[in-house]
């Protein structure tokens, strides 16, 4: 799969093959609020500081919570399972998505992107954990590695800590 940029706000995810596999795209450059397409249509709005919540357009069934926390780590729970998401200690700018058993499930390498004012992710899949990685748990890591390019740039600084 790969990461495609189509506008300062808005993200598409296209198949190997070239066909659509999901998109994200935010309501502003505040990151509050998103549109999140795959097999169904989502809504993730942020509902505190540091925390949005995901749900499903139709019965509005909440099905992933993204929050901030210190450290600068993102925890997810999306449909039951535990992710965490960070950036490694190392010195080049990448960003990766962590099973509950501590194994990396993907990774997200920004570059600027002049011409739209922001950010290309270059997406690293895990072929061993391939089946974890559908279009939904990938679109959550990328809102979460916009929100983590955000804070790094000063543009977007939530509050940090548990917040429920």
């Amino acid at each position: 799969m790969k990461v495609i940029t189509t506008g300062r706000t808005a993200y598409a995810l296209q198949n190997e093959d070239g066909s659509f596999a999901g998109s994200l795209t935010y309501t502003d450059n505040s990151l509050a609020e998103a549109l999140l397409k795959c097999k169904d249509d989502f809504f993730s709005i942020e509902k505190k500081d540091g925390s949005w919540s995901t749900t499903t357009k139709q019965n509005e069934e909440r099905t992933a919570i993204v929050k901030v926390i210190m450290g600068g780590t993102i925890e997810l729970a999306i449909n039951g399972q535990q992710y965490h998401f960070k950036k490694p200690l190392n010195w080049k700018l990448r960003f990766v998505l962590l099973n509950a058993e501590k194994e990396e499930v993907l990774g997200l390498l920004p570059q600027i992107n002049w011409s739209k004012k922001c950010y290309d992710f270059v997406l690293q899949l895990n072929d061993e954990l391939i089946s974890e990685s559908d279009s939904f748990i990938i679109l959550q890591a990328l809102h979460c590695a916009i929100c983590s390019m955000a804070m790094i740039n000063g543009t977007l600084v939530p509050m940090v800590g548990y917040i429920t």
